[in-house]
């Protein structure tokens, strides 16, 4: 019966042992179930959060793009820089280019334009400039 006790006391003093060796920083057991329930809480804001921007997402406007269209959508822009130097247009300089009217800041710039015209469309392409088409009647 001694050994029974002694076992028991041995017993109970690893225990405690090896709860105080495990504890040590440790929270206590209320701040973790606090802790628990207060990511429980947070997990089921956010689901509900992404669950609302969800539905609320979508297109408004219903139209659906073509098949095989792009996604992107381009937003058609007007000139407003010369494609040469950059600076501000002058609606009286312009130079007509295969049906279409190029804005340029300064009379240079129109000889500049004329000298290599591919590498100022280009330009233009890459800046999202819709360019105006020359009016009728124009030479």
């Amino acid at each position: 019966m001694q050994s029974v006790r002694l076992r028991e006391t041995q017993w109970k003093r690893r225990k405690t042992r090896w709860r105080n060796n495990n504890n040590r920083g440790a929270v206590e057991h209320g701040e973790v179930v606090a802790m628990k329930k207060l990511m429980l809480l947070s997990l089921f804001v956010l689901a509900a959060g992404l669950l609302v921007v969800g539905c609320g997402g979508g297109d408004q406007g219903g139209e659906k793009p073509a098949p095989g269209a792009s996604a992107v959508k381009v937003e058609a822009k007007s000139q407003t820089l010369c494609p040469v130097m950059g600076n501000a247009i002058d609606k009286n300089l312009y130079v007509d280019y295969e049906g279409k009217r190029i804005y340029v800041c300064c009379p240079p710039c129109v000889d500049t334009f004329k000298a290599d015209p591919e590498k100022y469309m280009k330009i233009l392409l890459e800046q999202g400039v819709t360019l105006a088409d020359v009016p009728a009647g124009s030479n």
